[in-house]
């Protein structure tokens, strides 16, 4: 059946429009294209062959190395006092006796045996197995809130883990290095149990909850987990502090240095992604 098309024009209304058309253009003339000037191609050139200036990097990571050699003089410089003030103090002598027999102040002449030495003959720790569970809630509390508060700096460490490996495992060897170093002089030390330390050795563990959030993150991307940021760098974090405290149920002391090591890769990462927010300028 032949579909009715209504209001079709004729072959003579087509006719008149094409000449209307022809008229209205010849009276408006025909439309020309615009010469360009002779050095539009030089200017078009030169301007792509420009590449933009380098992002500048923030003073802190300009300064990192010499804050680095700073924490690390101060480290040693009270590990050498607490030695120093270890050796000329006595083993369980009161602090009150000490202060009178020296003639000094109770505070500097008992510093070793009174906050130190005595504190060592008092157990203190708590059972392996509650110990090791209060760390892991800890831990997971605060990479927890690391991922809610950065959760883009923290996908952006986890990115730097997957597209640079072995930069990442130079970088988390040579970090091992260096807190090694400082935990075997910190627990030579006899001023170990000094309160005013104990806030930097927290201090020290701030970018190890921060690459154990990274972590966390993208072991949950490598197992293909449908979950988004904040999400999976919490779920990808518990996985991990769920083995770590299920081991330290065994060996207490290889279940530390498993957490040292895994965040050690994830401040490896964290420093070459320059805090989550250059890792493309990093690599």
């Amino acid at each position: 059946m032949r579909r009715k098309i209504g209001n079709t024009p004729s072959d003579d209304n087509v006719a008149a429009a094409e000449n209307a058309t022809r008229h209205l253009l010849a009276r408006f003339g025909e439309p020309e294209g615009v010469v360009p000037p002779p050095d539009l191609t030089a200017h078009v050139m030169a301007a792509l062959s420009q590449r933009p200036a380098p992002p500048s990097r923030h003073p802190w990571f300009r300064r990192a190395p010499a804050i680095a050699l700073v924490a690390a003089a101060l480290l040693l410089l009270l590990s050498g006092l607490g030695l120093y003030v270890g050796s000329q103090s006595a083993l369980g002598v009161d602090a009150f006796a000490a202060s009178q027999a020296s003639g000094r102040n109770p505070l500097t002449a008992s510093l070793g045996a009174a906050l130190a030495n005595r504190v060592l003959q008092t157990p203190l720790l708590p059972a392996p197995h509650l110990l090791a569970s209060v760390l892991g809630l800890a831990l997971l509390a605060f990479s927890s809130a690391v991922a809610v508060v950065w959760p883009c700096r923290t996908r952006g460490i986890a990115l730097t883990l997957r597209r640079a490996p072995q930069q990442t495992l130079r970088r988390s060897l040579f970090i091992m290095l260096i807190t090694g170093l400082g935990l075997l002089l910190f627990t030579l030390s006899p001023l170990w149990s000094v309160l005013l330390l104990w806030p930097l050795v927290a201090l020290l563990h701030v970018p190890y909850i921060i690459g154990l959030a990274a972590l966390g993150d993208a072991l949950s991307d490598a197992l293909g987990l449908p979950v988004q940021p904040p999400s999976s760098a919490i779920l990808g974090s518990g996985m991990l502090l769920l083995t770590l405290v299920l081991v330290g149920f065994v060996a207490p002391l290889f279940s530390v240095a498993l957490f040292y090591l895994i965040g050690a890769y994830g401040v490896g990462a964290l420093v070459l992604s320059r805090g989550g927010v250059g890792g493309e300028a990093g690599m």
